[in-house]
């Protein structure tokens, strides 16, 4: 039927395969269905590949802005660097070598103090010696095997943690998590803080978010995947499933062996004709792209903020990536969690921060 070209990162001509039936059916190509995709091919399916959008990679890739490589959801960041889930999974396909670990844990940015942080425990210089103490017991209790319910921020008022620990649990999980402290359950809050202890820092992408997307594409299609871009799936019948061309409004049916959804839970249920599944608030906030021509941040670790409106925290990915900006200039991507609906205000008080 043709081929469609994706002008997101530089993408091949992607084959647009629209009849016929597939051993697995994909929906939504983003980075998890992108992954599901791959690991299929791998093992000799023949996969197609769903997505709505006229790009791959959804909140993981890259838009090119004026020579600036703008990140459409991540900040060319993921957790745990090269040894966390993606850098394995990407291993596991012979994608080797893509995510650059940051060699160090960060730093704290607090009105005009800038605190460097090369290790976790470097943290209790932030704090008095009272504070330090009650920090390690929190760590301790989150890391023990003791039953926990309820949110973390009633645990955090639970463990009598006075404003200064709170605030850096807040500005941690705000941009770690883009959830607040009262969104994210005490139990989940605990997995989060043993991974950190068990599989280390965040790590930059080599080449940015599109870097990742691009070489799964090419793995997919080497293996026999195919793409089918500009599709709203109407409804999921398995094996069928309907699908309406977003660009002339054809209707149409796919039909695979198996049918994996990377749509999210509630979106799958309701193609499903199924109720909506209970889940946690979802992760929200407002991303910023910087462009300066010097540089802020003197690390390739992520910059906390405290004292702020909004702004929980800062990356410059230019510090490993140059050419994610043109030359002589930096790129900075800070983040804000949203704490109230009214985004028009949300939003001035994340460009106030940005500001100061």
């Amino acid at each position: 039927m043709g081929s469609a070209r994706c002008n997101c990162s530089g993408l091949p001509i992607l084959k647009r395969h629209m009849a016929g039936s597939s051993d697995v059916l994909v929906l939504g190509g983003g980075l998890g269905g992108l992954l599901a995709a791959a690991r299929c091919t791998q093992a000799g399916a023949h996969v197609t590949v769903v997505e709505r959008l006229g790009w791959l990679g959804g909140r993981f890739t890259t838009h090119w802005h004026n020579g600036f490589a703008l990140s459409s959801g991540a900040l060319h960041f993921v957790p745990h660097g090269a040894s966390g889930p993606l850098a394995r999974s990407l291993d596991a396909l012979g994608l080797h070598g893509l995510i650059e670990p940051a060699h160090i844990f960060g730093s704290v940015r607090e009105r005009q103090r800038h605190t460097l942080l090369r290790r976790p425990i470097d943290i209790l210089r932030l704090v008095s010696p009272v504070e330090a103490v009650h920090l390690m017991r929190q760590l301790w209790a989150l890391k023990r095997g003791t039953a926990l319910s309820g949110s973390f921020g009633d645990w955090l008022h639970q463990q009598h943690s006075g404003p200064r620990l709170t605030d850096l649990w807040r500005t941690f999980t705000d941009f770690a998590l883009s959830v607040s402290v009262e969104d994210i359950a005490a139990a989940e809050m605990r997995t989060v803080v043993r991974n950190v202890a068990r599989l280390g820092d965040p790590g930059l992408v080599r080449g940015g978010c599109g870097a990742i997307v691009d070489a799964l594409t090419h793995f997919i299609e080497t293996h026999g995947g195919t793409f089918v871009l500009h599709q709203d799936v109407t409804a999921v019948r398995p094996p069928a499933v309907d699908l309406t061309d977003r660009r002339t409004g054809r209707q149409w049916t796919a039909r695979a062996s198996s049918i994996v959804s990377d749509l999210g839970p509630a979106t799958t249920a309701r193609l499903l004709g199924r109720p909506a599944p209970s889940s946690p608030r979802p992760a929200r906030g407002l991303k910023v792209h910087l462009a300066s021509s010097c540089s802020h941040i003197p690390h390739s670790g992520i910059m906390f903020c405290l004292g702020t409106q909004r702004i929980s925290g800062a990356v410059q990915p230019t510090n490993v990536n140059p050419g994610l900006a043109p030359a002589n200039e930096h790129l900075i991507v800070a983040f804000g969690t949203l704490r109230r609906a009214n985004l028009a205000h949300e939003r001035e008080l994340v460009l106030a921060d940005v500001r100061e």
